[in-house]
């Protein structure tokens, strides 16, 4: 029986608009009696950067929402409000945790009316704050759109935000074809569904071009040292005093603070609608609310964010993303039809295009993952199947093939009595035990291992770049930033928080010093590194840094096989162990857990066998597979890592350098067809095997020596003809 399926007009969606109003925004409030909000809000940069607003909004009387009639209305207020609300609270060298009544106290009712936050949120910064500046140019033109309100005046956030809305209108058809194509599948009608999923492909496509053009005309210094500060919410903003959030005055008397997260992209209904028909799900990583602290970051935790960023999209547009996840079919439909192939390309082409559409976000913003919040997350996700049980402090000591026996030495008992050893049947041992493996160490012993471990002449330390404020970063945040020198290196890459994770790569006889006489690690920084200290890191924070970290060697690992029999495997750094100069260390690691399930399924590890025998050699042959699928691909990145080290290190300040990575990137950007990328671009932002992008870029590098060589060679044979008459121009003055 077919349920009843959504249809988006309850909703106030249109299938033209989309999420956008059906009607363009009211620019203005037309009632007088409101005006106050409106000179205000328009002026709004100006008052911030006189510091005048606060000083306005403290004298602004609290006004009524009773001349709000039409929905139109009741947006146009909202936007006025939260605009005034987060300049209030960011405007000044000292957030205020403290929204006035004369704000608060309409807002709170706009917003029970609207069923949204009190805060900056993405319908209040982009849906309902939009102008068309021609009504015969398409909406999804970023160039035909203007931002009504900003609080910096800047070109660069109107662009920021007029590139959102320009996606809501692009990305628009997409509901109406998401229903039919359900309607279609609750059919069985395999073809409708293919042309559905054929047609929100190309959709998708579109949306991710159009991203792409995200900074533009927005610079990314500007948008997160500028912009960025007034975007911000109330939720863990403990530094800036807003231990419990912000305290919304609404003249009651009994008024509670309140805190929500800041305006984000993640709380576009369009972008959640795609994951919904294709069945992408975003559950919460850990059942615990559990904190982790680490060096990289102070106070981490993990909620289900996609799920949170619902509670902070419009009532209506949330209720229907809630209901049409109840009769959302397509993922199983395509599923249940393996056979039909066509059908799986369609569907297949829409989860590449949105993988491809994240790529391109992640562009945008490049952070470090902190490995402390991932184990806890990973940890937790472990800690819900019951059939596992976890053990800590366990040391493998010996392998027995024969009999499939692990044992391990156990921690020591109470009273400091000496430890056991602990024996474990296994019928697959997965070796991930990182870099120094005891897995591999002991396969080493029974199989027939090529094994081969190479020391760089470099140790390592981390260091911390303290964002400038809450999220506010010292350096643009969507690049590496790399300090080259002869012997040594500094890196940077972004945090979430502000913050920079900084790696320092040096000679161990310049560690051996410099922790001998701490008093020449400044001396050293500001000879190698110049303006790392004390222009983003403080003398006395280097110090420390520098003496309580551990410093560490660099070496890097292959084997071959990755696998013993069927009974034991490899997997991550136990299998191989990079040099960090790609940061694919763990993407390489993850990537061989996809890779061998992926294999276990193709050989049919989960289907019923006669025998254990069978089970066995079964096993055996998936695993054989998995060793020749992965040994390419990461004898590849551990051999492009090395290379990468001395690129970064040597040539990056080359003339030739940047005319090659130049051409390269335009190439890319202007004529994609011709699957042209830099190797750096293949590594970090697509799903490329590893050996494919090294073949790619040996490829690329050949071309371009023979262009350079064609090029050296024209401008030998035209030196004849240039000489003479560039002499006779001489000898005629001129």
């Amino acid at each position: 029986m077919t349920p009843h399926i959504p249809d988006p007009a309850d909703y106030g969606i249109g299938l033209e608009s989309g999420f956008l109003p059906n009607e363009e925004p009211t620019q203005c409030l037309s009632e007088p009696y409101l005006s106050t909000w409106e000179v205000l809000v328009q002026n709004l940069s100006i008052l911030i950067k006189t510091g005048e607003l606060r000083n306005r909004i403290d004298r602004l009387e609290v006004l009524s929402t009773e001349p709000l009639r039409t929905t139109s209305q009741w947006h146009r207020a909202y936007v006025c409000l939260v605009f005034l609300a987060n300049g209030y609270v960011w405007c000044g060298k000292t957030p205020l945790n403290i929204v006035p009544p004369s704000i608060a106290v309409p807002l709170l009712q706009i917003c029970e009316n609207l069923e949204i936050p009190p805060i900056a949120t993405f319908a209040g910064l982009c849906l309902w704050n939009y102008q068309r500046i021609s009504q015969t140019e398409p909406l999804y033109r970023p160039e035909n759109l203007r931002c009504i309100n900003s609080f910096t005046g800047s070109r660069d956030e109107e662009w920021f935000y007029t590139i959102s809305v320009a996606i809501e209108a692009l990305g628009a058809p997409v509901i109406g074809k998401a229903i039919q194509a359900i309607k279609a599948a609750y059919s069985g009608d395999s073809h409708t569904v293919k042309g559905y999923l054929i047609e929100i492909s190309e959709v998708i496509t579109e949306v991710g071009i159009l991203l792409d053009r995200m900074y533009e005309k927005c610079k990314p210094s500007t948008f997160y040292n500028s912009i960025r500060p007034f975007l911000a919410g109330s939720a863990r903003m403990e530094e800036f005093q807003m231990v419990d959030g912000l305290l919304y005055e609404d003249g009651s008397g009994r008024a509670q603070y309140q805190s929500y997260r800041g305006g984000s992209n993640a709380q576009s209904s369009l972008i959640q609608l795609i994951d919904i028909i294709l069945g992408v799900k975003h559950g919460p990583p850990g059942a615990r609310d559990k904190t982790t602290k680490c060096r990289e970051c102070e106070s981490v935790k993990a909620p289900g964010f996609i799920e949170e960023m619902r509670a902070y999209m419009p009532g209506s547009h949330r209720r229907f993303l809630e209901d049409i996840s109840n009769v959302a079919n397509i993922k199983s439909f395509v599923g249940a039809r393996t056979s039909d192939i066509a059908l799986q390309e369609a569907y297949a082409s829409c989860i590449m295009g949105l993988r491809r559409m994240r790529d391109q976000h992640m562009k945008i913003a490049i952070n470090s993952l902190c490995r402390a919040v991932l184990n806890n997350i990973l940890l937790d996700e472990v800690e819900k199947i019951a059939q596992v049980d976890l053990f800590f402090n366990h040391k493998l000591t010996s392998i027995d093939v024969e009999t499939k026996t692990a044992s391990f030495m156990s921690p020591r008992g109470v009273n400091n009595a000496d430890s056991s050893q602990k024996n474990a049947l296994f019928d697959l041992l997965i070796g991930a035990d990182g870099a120094h493996s005891a897995t591999r160490s002991c396969m080493v012993k029974f199989a027939q291992m090529n094994y081969q471990q190479t020391y760089i002449d470099l140790e390592w330390c981390e260091f911390r770049i303290a964002p400038l404020t809450k999220e506010q970063y010292r350096l643009s945040p969507n690049h590496l930033h790399i300090w080259p020198s002869d012997d040594s290196m500094f890196i940077a890459l972004p945090n979430s928080d502000g913050s920079f994770m900084c790696t320092l790569f040096a000679t161990p006889t310049t560690f051996h010093e410099l922790g001998k006489l701490p008093e020449l690690i400044v001396p050293f920084f500001n000879r190698h590194f110049p303006g790392v200290c004390p222009g983003l890191i403080s003398r006395e924070s280097m110090l420390s840094q520098f003496q309580g970290a551990s410093h560490l060697p660099l070496f890097g690992v292959k084997c071959s096989p990755y696998h013993f029999r069927g009974s034991v495997v490899l997997v991550g750094d136990a299998a191989h162990v990079m040099l960090p100069f790609y940061g694919q260390g763990l993407n390489s690691g993850l990537e061989d857990i996809r890779v061998l399930f992926e294999i276990f399924d193709k050989h049919g590890l989960y289907n019923k066998f006669e025998s254990d025998s069978d089970r066995e050699e079964a096993r055996e042959r998936a695993l054989t597979a998995y060793t020749e699928f992965r040994k390419p691909d990461a004898h590849a990145i551990h051999d492009m890592s090395r290379q990468n080290y001395d690129e970064m290190r040597l040539h990056v300040n080359s003339i030739f350098y940047v005319w090659r990575k130049s051409i390269e990137e335009k190439l890319d950007k202007y004529v994609p067809f011709l699957g042209w990328a830099t190797q750096y671009s293949r590594v970090s932002f697509t799903c490329l095997r590893y050996s494919s992008v090294r073949e790619a870029a040996a490829r690329q590098g050949a071309i371009l020596a023979i262009l350079h060589g064609i090029a050296l060679a024209l401008f030998a044979l035209a030196i004849p003809f240039w000489v003479p008459a560039f002499a006779t121009m001489l000898s005629h003055g001129i």
